[in-house]
């Protein structure tokens, strides 16, 4: 006899498929604007008080988040008999004195970013606490609602939060497991390849910045287009050295046909010979079964099976029992007469740990006297050891989930996985097993340099730290400055003025933006702008210094690339990223353009995440104004005239005195210094963050109330220093 499964309401989980995305494009969605007046709006249509249905007479009722509607293959965990088969356990357990009978609602959210946002707001007022959210689009956004609401997410998807407790990660964090694996075998350059979903989407950029924040050199991000031909786009852009790519994606071994069609195009372009490793980022969301057994996909021999030879799969420990079977056998009730068995996904356990963690947190939250509430349910889940469905359920003493993962290989014949590597997070360290993972052609590929792993030393793109031993011949450092891949000094052959620069008669009065003392340029295809410094007396003075190289290794897509230096007769300039729209100044000023608030929060938020990157990077801005901020075609903010005052020491070179109106954005402390205003520190930085905020709420220039000009009857220095004389800053 077969079965079918069906939700509890009695109608059938029916996959749909959602359309294609675009061909090979960057992962700045336009999903995020309409995602932030969702908010607006939700928070205004809610502000009401209506009747809480959350916690009716005896229950307490939390609900499952996910796109279990429209997703067959995340319809497969079945949330619903996850989820109930947890609450069930629960209401059952004599070491839990809960106060209420907890009862499970799934909630289907669609699969695009301000569907399932909506669907969250929806929900405020009938459920009591959540699991999810899956998609990590949205999970700065319901964190705040819930803050407010009073309630608590508990989600695999979102990663750690920065403070608070209303949003409790089921899991450890996924990206700093896979940092971790990076580290242990020394692969430091990486390239992130999503599905065209939104739900991978932002786990794509997600991961990338978590990479980025802690200094690995992520290239190629990108999604999928549609078909083979989509695949063959994204390969053809990944470089041609050895490097990690993460795939953010439906799991081959599960039916996801874009991981199936992107790893046999690349087996077709004989990109599985150990130049790449690929790492499937959905696996280590769960644990994926591998004692004793057999998946489809790599039953017949073919390209699939060939190339999971490059494939390495992490994935969370599991106990040796397969606990799903019996799981099935105690609810009758979800299961009717059907034509088939479908395959259970293995986040079937992760949801049902999910529950298992909140309703722990609830009996705790219950005992310290909180009552039947879903709020602040964070500060509950310290120092538990508790049953889980694959493993035990394990936290520190500050709340944070540990667990186990392994890593699993195959030797490109066999449909089995076998482990190689286990990593504990309470240590964070990867300890080998008794197999050796099987590389194509023998032989691992090569490490990078541990510099990439180390907080405190340079890298430069390669297999070196950027502190060559000067010993060495200076030709043979001046021949990888102005040659290779990653050469610093750029020729004139390589730049097209678009307005040519007088020769010999630059004034070089300081880095400038494109039209307002430098001139854009158009650098073999990507747009840059080229930045008028000081001329040096020899361009290996600046070369061979650390910043230009440094300031090459900052990726960030909220900070301007920098691309090299340009040196000629009269001219030494640091070349830039060019942002098609102009500076935010620009836009500020331009009243044909509406700011409306959503678009200025937008433009906000690039900006402070910018800053937090390169205040991360120990890499202090000092000059940041509203005009050192470019808006590029996709209204994206980059952070850009970084790194003036380190070229100027560098080069020994005196600071020119900027004119009152340079000023207004300086923190008092740095104004006070005799001469012009010296090296910006991290607290000043934050000073002109507050005066560009002040610039973008009301459109008008810093101070634009008070009736003054820079230069006017009250000195610069007491107008800005009057309220924050004598405050440490």
């Amino acid at each position: 006899m077969s079965w079918y499964w069906m939700l509890p309401h009695g109608k059938m989980c029916l996959p749909c498929q959602g359309p294609w995305g675009s061909t090979f494009s960057h992962l700045r969605t336009a999903f995020f604007r309409p995602l932030l007046s969702v908010v607006l709006w939700g928070a205004l249509l809610w502000a009401g008080s209506l009747p809480d249905l959350a916690q009716g007479a005896g229950t307490f009722t939390l609900g499952v988040l996910g796109p279990w509607d429209c997703d067959p293959i995340f319809a497969q965990a079945l949330p619903s008999v996850a989820a109930q088969l947890a609450v069930d356990q629960a209401n059952q357990d004599s070491s839990l004195v809960l106060g209420s009978r907890l009862v499970s609602v799934v909630l289907p959210t669609g699969c695009d970013t301000p569907h399932a946002l909506a669907t969250f707001l929806a929900h405020k007022n009938t459920i009591a606490a959540f699991v999810g959210p899956v998609n990590p689009g949205y999970c700065q956004a319901a964190a705040l609602l819930a803050q407010g609401w009073g309630k608590t997410l508990f989600s695999w998807a979102c990663g750690a939060p920065e403070g608070g407790s209303e949003l409790v990660p089921t899991l450890p964090s996924a990206a700093h497991v896979l940092l971790s694996i990076m580290r242990h075998f020394g692969w430091a350059h990486v390239a992130i390849v999503s599905s065209h979903q939104d739900i991978w989407v932002a786990t794509a950029r997600q991961v990338a910045m978590t990479l980025r924040t802690h200094g690995l050199p992520v290239g190629l991000v990108t999604s999928l287009g549609p078909g083979e031909q989509g695949a063959t786009e994204v390969l053809e852009h990944l470089p041609l050295l050895p490097l990690v790519v993460v795939l953010c994606m439906h799991s081959a071994l599960l039916g996801g046909l874009e991981q199936t069609a992107l790893l046999s195009r690349a087996w077709a372009q004989g990109l599985a010979d150990g130049r790449l490793v690929f790492l499937p980022y959905d696996t280590m969301l769960f644990a994926l079964p591998y004692r004793n057994h057999s998946y489809l996909a790599l039953g017949n021999s073919g390209p699939l099976q060939e190339v999971y030879d490059a494939v390495l799969t992490i994935s969370l420990e599991s106990d040796p029992v397969d606990k799903t079977a019996l799981a099935f056998r105690e609810l009758p009730l979800y299961w009717v007469e059907g034509p088939s068995l479908p395959q259970v996904s293995p986040l079937f356990g992760t949801i049902y740990d999910a529950v298992v963690l909140l309703a722990h947190a609830l009996n705790r939250s219950e005992s310290h006297g909180a009552g039947l509430s879903g709020a602040r349910l964070g500060d509950h889940t310290g120092a538990l050891n508790v049953a889980g469905f694959s493993q035990r359920i394990r936290t520190d003493e500050k709340g944070r989930r540990l667990a186990q993962y392994v890593i699993l290989d195959t030797d490109g014949r066999g449909s089995q996985l076998v482990p190689t590597h286990i990593l504990d997070t309470g240590t964070w360290q990867v300890q080998p097993l008794d197999r050796a993972i099987h590389f194509p052609g023998g032989a691992p590929p090569a490490r990078d340099s541990s510099c990439w792993f180390d907080p405190k030393m340079l890298c430069v793109r390669g297999n070196s730290p950027f502190i060559y031993p000067f010993i060495s011949p200076l030709g043979i450092q001046q021949l990888r400055l102005v040659r290779g891949p990653h050469r610093i000094l750029l020729t004139a052959q390589e730049l097209t003025f678009i307005h040519r620069p007088p020769s010999r008669r630059v004034g070089g009065a300081g880095l400038g933006l494109a039209g307002q003392g430098a001139d854009r340029t158009l650098l073999q295809g990507p747009r840059c702008g080229l930045y008028l410094v000081q001329p040096w007396t020899s361009p290996w003075g600046l070369l061979l210094c650390l910043l230009p190289q440094q300031m090459r290794e900052l990726r960030h897509e909220n900070v301007a690339a920098c691309l090299g230096v340009f040196v000629a007769p009269g001219v030494s300039a640091l070349v830039l990223e060019h942002c098609a729209r102009g500076s935010l100044e620009d836009l500020l000023r331009n009243e044909a353009l509406r700011l409306d608030w959503t678009f200025k929060a937008s433009l906000l938020l690039d900006l402070i995440r910018g800053m937090r990157y390169l205040h991360h990077r120990h890499f202090p801005h000092g000059r940041l104004k509203s005009r050192n901020c470019v808006v590029d075609g996709r209204f994206v903010l980059k952070v850009t005239d970084h790194g003036y005052a380190e070229l100027l020491d560098a080069q020994r070179a005196p600071r020119p005195r900027p004119a009152p109106e340079e000023l207004l954005w300086t923190a008092p402390e740095l104004l006070r210094a005799p001469g012009a205003p010296g090296r910006g520190t991290l607290k000043a930085d934050i000073f002109s963050i507050g005066i560009v905020l002040q610039e973008v709420l009301t459109r008008g220039p810093p101070y634009s109330s008070s009736g003054l000009s820079a230069e006017g009857t009250a000195p610069l220095s007491s107008l800005l220093g009057l309220s924050l004389a004598g405050v440490p800053m």
